[in-house]
Order: C-alpha cells, then structure tokens, then sequence
C-alpha cells in the first residue's frame, strides 16, 4: 500500500503535517510525496525541500513535478517587474518522468507483489 500526496513547493512545509507521517508509517504504509510545481521556484530551492524532506521524514519517497521543465534551467527572462516569464507550453515529456520515478520506487518497494 502506497499513499501518494502532491504538494505545492511553495507551502510544502504548511501543507505536510508531521503528524501526518507519523500516522501512515505506524500503519505500514509507503508514502511518495509529489513536489508538484517546482518550475515556480529556484532549482536550488528545490533541492533544498527534497532535503528538507528526506532528513525530517527518512521513509519518504520524492519526486518532482512540473509542466514546464525548461523553466529555471534555460533562458530564463524577466519582464520590467522582474516577472519571471515562461514558455506557455506545456512539456509532457516531464509526467512521463515522473510516472516513471513513481513506478520505479513502488517495484522497489514491492517489487513483483
């Protein structure tokens, strides 16, 4: 049995309640968070959460979500306000990686099962 739950990375920490954890872990059970819209944030500060995470919850599993990939690796721009602006079209390339992540942790968990 696996619980997956998608949280905002921006209010990750708001939206994770520790209580929560404890309470799927007593039961036995896998849980995978989703770092969903990482292509709002830093990549850096993506990795720090994905830390964040697997120090305070060491049984979690995470994987990162967004429909717009090429958002903070390249040519990234800056309108007068210093709006980051990004492509408007969607890669779905990236929910491809992302089942597949989420699919390689539950064989690793349960392999044939």
């Amino acid at each position: 049995d696996v619980l997956l739950i998608i949280l905002d990375v921006r209010y990750a920490a708001a939206t994770f309640p520790p209580s929560l954890y404890e309470y799927i872990i007593s039961k036995g059970k896998k849980l995978i968070i989703v770092l969903n819209k990482i292509d709002l944030i830093p990549a850096s500060l993506a990795a720090a959460w994905k830390n964040y995470f697997k120090t305070k919850y060491p049984s979690v599993h995470i994987v990162y979500f967004t429909s717009f990939p090429s958002y903070n690796v390249v040519g990234v721009t800056e309108n007068k306000r210093g709006m980051k602006i990004r492509r408007k079209k969607t890669v779905f390339s990236i929910v491809k990686e992302a089942s597949q992540q989420i699919w390689e942790i539950c064989n690793s968990l349960f392999g044939d099962k």
